[in-house]
């Protein structure tokens, strides 16, 4: 029992430390995420692709409700930012997946780039989908790739 109470406590220890530190990477990115869409969307397109996610990531961990609208800014690098989301989406946690997903979903509403007519990235985006074992998250992932399948 005290074995199963350490390891508990260890374990909530070390899932407290890394959401710190990443608050604290996340810190740098919040004047962006806090400016009306149309200044934050220009801020954040003159910064690099990979600049552009990780405001995109911290706004979406960390922002309550979240600022979606930076996922169409994000999207509208359309091909250019796939190599990136395609990196993050096999090293994500579930939550990123969903994220990720996300980004897909408006880059084909918005027309920015087909992804439904791309076989090897749509294989991709299902094999980050099946990943996902919670079933609120889940959910969310299929709406996303209905989306993406112009079938919503």
């Amino acid at each position: 029992m005290i074995k199963a109470t350490l390891l508990i406590a260890f374990t909530m220890m070390l899932m407290s430390a890394c959401t710190h530190s990443l608050r604290d990477q996340c810190s740098q990115w919040t004047p962006i995420i806090h400016m009306n869409a149309a200044l934050r969307e220009s801020k954040v397109l003159k910064l690099s692709r990979e600049q552009q996610y990780e405001v995109y990531f911290c706004a979406m961990r960390f922002m309550h409700p979240p600022h979606l609208g930076i996922a169409i800014t994000v999207a509208s690098n359309g091909e250019k930012i796939i190599p990136l989301l395609r990196h993050r989406l096999k090293k994500s946690d579930e939550r990123e997946i969903v994220d990720i997903l996300f980004v897909f979903e408006q880059m084909e509403a918005n027309e920015f780039f087909s992804v439904s007519t791309n076989e090897t990235l749509m294989d991709e985006l299902n094999l980050g989908r099946s990943r996902i074992g919670n079933k609120v998250l889940k959910s969310i992932a299929d709406d996303s790739m209905r989306r993406i399948r112009g079938l919503d």
